[in-house]
């Protein structure tokens, strides 16, 4: 949904803008989504919406919150995965056409705060993301690749990773794992900007930031 610098700020202050935060995990969408909910913006995480599906459906599912989430999701070189993700994806695109479909009737303010794996729920839901949504993205600048990895580590989140894990013989899984996040990394930067409304990055997001910030910073971006 491109929009000029007026429009924008008309549809915010009128209280019918609807924004979507893009990229990866640990990049800010949901400390930037938590802030506009602040003056009025209806937050959606995308993500507890995805565990709650998957949480009715598969009996004593474990931890609460993105970290069950990712317990039981695993990592790409564990037995099981292949079908866990399939499964997440499948509630994943389900979780955003009923998004959107709300979003679009909503007469508010509302900020949807998507999960990093968005860009792999298939090109319909986030076509339709781009239609009715002002898209911004959150972006790792160039040499932020390593400190994103350092996240990851310290604190899994769930991940999709269809083609992009590899092992080669030999290779330790946790050498495997960093190697093809980094790879992850790339392809997601250039799906991510192809739906962007506004690239911000992500130094921009700052702690202690007020939502009214949080436009400007918007803002200044559109061009």
């Amino acid at each position: 949904m491109r929009l000029t610098k007026p429009e924008f700020e008309n549809l915010f202050v009128s209280g019918n803008l609807k924004v979507s935060l893009i990229g990866m995990s640990n990049v800010g969408k949901t400390y930037w989504a938590k802030r506009l909910a602040d003056t009025g913006f209806l937050h959606v995480n995308c993500d507890a919406l995805i565990e709650e599906k998957l949480r009715r459906e598969i009996p004593g599912f474990g931890e609460k919150g993105i970290r069950g989430v990712a317990s039981w999701m695993g990592q790409p070189h564990e037995e099981g995965f292949a079908e866990k993700q399939k499964k997440y994806l499948e509630h994943e695109a389900s979780v955003m056409r009923e998004i959107i479909h709300a979003a679009r009737e909503k007469k508010q303010n509302v900020v949807i705060d998507t999960s990093g794996s968005v860009v792999h729920a298939g090109d319909g839901p986030c076509a339709s993301l781009a239609e009715h949504s002002f898209i911004v993205y959150i972006e790792v600048p160039k040499g932020g690749e390593q400190q994103m990895l350092e996240l990851f580590l310290k604190e899994p989140k769930p991940v999709v990773w269809e083609q992009f894990f590899t092992q080669k013989d030999g290779e330790p899984a946790k050498d495997a794992l960093a190697r093809s996040y980094l790879e992850l990394l790339d392809f997601r930067a250039g799906k991510y900007r192809h739906y962007a409304d506004v690239v911000v990055p992500r130094p921009a997001v700052r702690k202690k930031m007020s939502a009214q910030e949080i436009i400007d910073c918007i803002k200044k971006e559109i061009l």
